[in-house]
Order: structure tokens, then sequence, then C-alpha cells
């Protein structure tokens, strides 16, 4: 497993470093509405001119990409992150949970990140989708956010598509208050992963890691917001 991050940052140069046995390449490009990792906060004190004041959090914007087949992020904001997953011997489902875990405990700079946005790579968001999930991160930092998606019979061996974010079997009935969320494009916030840890998300394999996610979340009442003007598309049909 190795990292890369496009690092959305004014005035600094190209640079590797080595943690843990994951390589981060850093490559250095300016954004005029984020500061630190995927900074939520100058980008939308315009968007809560007429509202109440919210207090701008951090959050880790984390790119996975299997066997370098991710869709490319093109120009989005933010500080993303990629973590690049690639079949192992004795691991043919891949070791998604741990790497994940790795991931997280590495690119946290101030141990103050609220949580961790992860996008699929074979998931395809526009800046549109971007700032509705930043928005909502914002309102409701120790929630679950997760992008309503369509999944497709490729990927999920189903008979037909399935929302992503559902109660109980696959169904494809929209709802706002889900008990399953996959991660597609989602957010956990810090209190999930902490508890995922102790619950030993380092040994879950692919594709069950969504699944154990979830299960945690409803242990622990965690609540799960369906993010609402964002539509990505999973591209996996």
């Amino acid at each position: 497993m190795t990292m890369s991050s496009n690092v959305r940052r004014v005035g600094t140069s190209a640079s590797r470093l080595k943690a843990g046995g994951l390589t981060i390449a850093a490559r250095s490009r300016a954004s005029r509405t984020h500061a630190g990792i995927g900074r939520l906060g100058p980008a939308y004190t315009q968007r809560n001119r007429h509202s109440r004041r919210m207090t701008p959090v951090e959050v880790i914007l984390l790119r996975v990409d299997w066997n370098r087949t991710a869709i490319p992020l093109g120009r989005l904001p933010g500080r993303w992150h990629t973590l690049h997953l690639g079949p192992e011997p004795g691991y043919p489902f891949g070791r998604k949970g741990a790497e994940i875990l790795a991931a997280w405990r590495q690119i946290q700079m101030s141990k103050q990140e609220a949580g961790l946005v992860i996008l699929d790579g074979d998931v395809a968001i526009d800046p549109v989708d971007y700032r509705a999930m930043m928005q909502s991160i914002t309102s409701e930092p120790d929630a679950v956010h997760t992008a309503p998606v369509r999944l497709w019979p490729r990927s999920t061996r189903w008979a037909g598509w399935t929302w992503g974010h559902r109660n109980g079997e696959p169904s494809q009935e929209d709802v706002d208050n889900p008990t399953v969320f996959c991660f597609c494009f989602t957010y956990l916030p810090r209190r999930l992963l902490t508890a995922c840890h102790q619950e030993g998300m380092a040994k879950w394999t692919f594709p069950t890691c969504d699944s154990r996610t979830t299960d945690v979340a409803a242990k622990m009442k965690i609540p799960v917001r369906v993010v609402r003007g964002a539509s990505p598309k999973h591209l996996h049909y």
C-alpha cells in the first residue's frame, strides 16, 4: 500500500515522507477557499451570512484507489490524499480496514481533525457534491454524513440497482434516516473511527469493511445524515 496526496497549499514544494510503512507524495497546488486539511470555515462564511455562524472544523479527505484504477479527481477543491491499494499475496480481498486506519493515523497533523471523508475510486463527484458534503459536515461534525449513491449489479451482484444508504435489505427507496451506509462518498467522525479501531477494524477486509462500520455506528447510536444536494455517481456498472 502506498499513499499520495494532492496537497493544495500555497508556497510549498513537492516532498516525500515515510511513516508506518506508507509513502506519501505531496504535490503543491494553490487553493483560494481552503486552508489546512479540508478545513471548513472560510469557504462557508458567505453561505452562513444569513444564518447562525458555524464553528470551523477540519477533516481529512481520502481518495481510495484500487490497483490504480481510480477516476481522476480533476480540479476538486480541498487537500486530497490518495490511498493506493493493490492485491497482496494471502489477502485477495484486501486489508481495507487496516489501511484506512493506518492512513487516518498518519495523515493527522493537529489531532484536532473532526473525522475522515472517504471517496472510493469508482465514484465520481464534482465541486457541487464536494461543497454539499462539506456544508453537511459543518452542521453536525459528530454524525456520519453519506451522499446518496446508486450501487449497480456489476459491483453488488444483486438483481438490480440499490441505494448505498438504506434501512436493512437492498432497496430503491430513498430514505432520510438510513441504518445502512456504504463508503462511496461518506464522512466518518473521529469517535466512530476510534470505536472501529477498538472493535478490530485492522482485521476487516473488503467487502465487509463498510457494513461493519455501519454496525458500529448503529451500536453507538451515531446518527447517519444523507447529504442532500450531492449526487455522486458510482461508475462500476
